[in-house]
């Protein structure tokens, strides 16, 4: 046999027989061993260097690039292993091989083996998809991943830099909206559901779903239908919001803060959002203390004093609490003393259903309470339980928070108690008193939604008074 080209096959370089060739059969076989090669070829592993100790007959590699060994200058090259020797075939353009070990099928593009075909810069009309799972007519696209990536094209690229995922549906009476499932099992959907309102629903078991929070589209209103779970404290020292304005009386646009009380049995505002209830020759003020005093931390610059004349001596300090849908644990504490060893016979939190709601229901925060002639913190949680059920909410509902005093026993012709520092808060612990820059405090008094015991009309954050308003009073007392 020659070694001339014509000798041998142009694309596999298999040998031909030749006339009066000896020992045809050798060529036969060489060729069937090609063949055997190449023919629905399929290779373990590709880019190996170095042969293994003890190879199979039949196995197949594609080398890498500097192969060591008994594959030394075979780089790049598909070997075989066959009657106990490696045979070697340099790839040709278009040649195809299953890489076992990858699961896939590679292309010799005449200097590298790559996928078949190239990615598609496009993918247009399809009507099913499946992302590591089956696609079906219920969910024609379908993604089965632990995490999805979706990033802006930034300005350097030919974007703009924003990224918006638009969900759009036919009809206000159709639904728009992402749902969060656990075990195939509906738990949260928020999102356009049934109506224009956006909205979030939750569920314990994927069949009742019950509505937990609305925004109207036309007014940004919140809506919370279940009402406000009142919050936890975070254990680690930091304050908490407080649920009562005004707690260290500093806030005063009246700009009165020494009051005695002339008329019959009735409720008079003292410093702004409070309330109390007086009879005749009562009296409340607001007393400095003094600078760097210590006994009530903090650095408490004014207490509020309510002294009680002889002829009635049962009064109490309110405010209105714009939370009539509060519900859980809240904590309310304060400091006080007395000119003499008394008590505080009782501190509530009234739900008031509104005018034409339902009556009061009354909250026990505590009875009874021990007060001395030192300065004492009172510090008492309560679980608000929200509108009792069946409760019909009128116009304006609220809750109020009450705090009683009793002076009878006391023999002090001028009896009075003194608070300071009052705070009600989300949470079962009681944090410190936070004193915040002046303005904001005022922003925050004025932001409360009016009514006439504060003796504002505004119901969004007022201007600078120019004359002391005019002022009544109302409450539960």
């Amino acid at each position: 046999m020659t070694d001339a080209a014509g000798d041998f096959s142009p694309n596999l370089g298999l040998g031909y027989l030749l006339p009066h060739q000896a020992q045809k059969h050798l060529s036969v076989n060489e060729a069937l061993s090609a063949l055997d090669t190449l023919v629905m070829a399929a290779v373990e592993a590709r880019g190996v260097l170095g042969p293994p100790v003890s190879p199979a007959e039949g196995i197949r590699y594609l080398l890498g690039a500097s192969p060591t060994g008994a594959w030394e200058g075979l780089g790049g090259q598909l070997v075989s292993f066959t009657d106990g020797v490696w045979q070697a075939f340099a790839p040709k353009p278009g040649w195809r091989v299953w890489v076992k070990a990858e699961q896939r099928l590679v292309v010799f593009n005449g200097t590298d083996w790559r996928d078949p075909q190239p990615s598609p810069s496009a993918l247009q009309g399809l009507t099913r998809l499946g992302v590591g799972t089956t696609a079906d007519a219920a969910n024609p696209l379908a993604v089965r991943v632990n995490s999805a990536l979706l990033t802006a094209v930034p300005v350097g690229q030919g974007g703009n830099g924003d990224l918006r995922l638009t969900l759009n549906k036919e009809a206000a009476g159709d639904v728009g909206s992402l749902l969060m499932q656990a075990g195939w099992s509906g738990r949260a959907e928020l999102g356009l559901i049934g109506g224009d309102d956006f909205g979030v629903k939750v569920s314990a078991d994927g069949t009742a779903w019950t509505d937990a929070l609305t925004v109207a589209r036309t007014t940004g209103l919140v809506g919370l239908p279940q009402g406000v779970e009142a919050g936890s404290y975070n254990g680690q020292g930091v304050p908490q919001s407080p649920l009562i304005l005004n707690g260290d009386f500093r806030i005063n646009q009246r700009g009165t803060t020494d009051y005695t009380h002339a008329g019959g049995i009735s409720i008079q505002p003292c410093p702004d959002l409070w309330t109390v209830g007086m009879g005749p020759g009562d009296r409340w003020q607001v007393l400095a203390l003094e600078p760097g005093q210590t006994s009530v931390p903090g650095g408490a610059l004014r207490c509020l004093r309510v002294t009680v004349a002889a002829g009635f001596p049962f009064q109490a300090l309110q405010q209105r609490i714009e939370g009539y849908h509060l519900r859980g644990a809240v904590t309310l504490s304060f400091w006080v003393r007395a000119s003499e060893a008394a008590s505080l016979p009782s501190i509530r939190i009234h739900s008031d259903h509104g005018v034409g709601g339902s009556p009061d229901d009354v909250i026990g925060v505590a009875s009874n309470v021990a007060v001395s002639t030192s300065w004492t913190r009172i510090v008492r949680m309560v679980t608000l339980p929200g509108p009792a059920a069946g409760a019909v909410a009128g116009t304006g509902p609220h809750l109020w928070l009450l705090i009683y005093f009793n002076l009878s026993t006391l023999s002090n012709p001028n009896r009075w108690f003194e608070l300071a520092d009052l705070k009600l808060e989300p949470g079962s612990t009681a944090t410190p008193f936070v004193r915040e820059p002046l303005a904001l405090s005022l922003a925050r008094v004025r932001h409360v939604l009016r009514r006439s015991e504060v003796a504002l009309t505004a119901a969004h954050l007022a201007p600078e008074m120019r004359a002391t308003p005019s002022q009544s009073g109302s409450g539960p007392f």
